[in-house]
């Protein structure tokens, strides 16, 4: 069993094609060990679009240190309300309502807490932790089309310069 510490999972979705989510299970070690090879150049190129939510701060470190892969090429749709003084973090839920995007059935406060304090590592996963993780991806497209016609060109260009500022080295 992992460390329930490392990365777990990570959720994907093809937003322009199909739609379609995949959930990467990072505790396998074969996926582990080909990461950086199979996953980690879609990654790592810039010209193709990652949306995700609090990237900066959780996800892409995290890839750096235990997979050694750079995510660039990012929009974080947590990035544009952090930009604002009054807000130093977002929720996905809060950012869901902001963008008028209904919160997923199985967000209620019961799952929410539940699985914010869930053992992502430990196997077999449950199916409605999987259905709830597939979730954090199944809104991003359209909240990133919510803020880009919501708001300037000149502001979305600060949250993907913000979303993509370099790591700082941790100490």
């Amino acid at each position: 069993e992992a460390d329930d510490e490392q990365l777990a999972l990570m959720s994907v979705t093809n937003y322009g094609v199909d739609r379609r989510i995949f959930i990467i299970d990072l505790v396998i070690n074969d996926v582990r060990r080909h990461f950086p090879s199979v996953f980690g150049k879609m990654l790592e190129d810039s010209k193709i679009l990652k949306i995700g939510h609090s990237l900066r701060s959780l996800d892409r470190p995290q890839l750096f240190h235990e997979l050694k892969c750079m995510m660039v090429g990012m929009y974080d749709t947590q990035a544009l309300y952090q930009l604002s003084p009054q807000c130093e973090t977002i929720g996905l839920e809060a950012v869901l309502s902001m963008c008028e995007i209904p919160r997923p059935a199985n967000r209620n406060t019961d799952t929410k807490k539940a699985y914010q304090l869930w053992n992502w590592c430990k196997r077999p996963i449950d199916g409605d932790a999987l259905k709830y993780a597939a979730m954090d991806v199944a809104h991003l497209g359209a909240v990133m089309t919510y803020q880009f016609m919501n708001n300037s060109p000149t502001v979305i260009a600060n949250v993907l310069t913000e979303s993509n500022k370099a790591l700082r080295p941790s100490k």
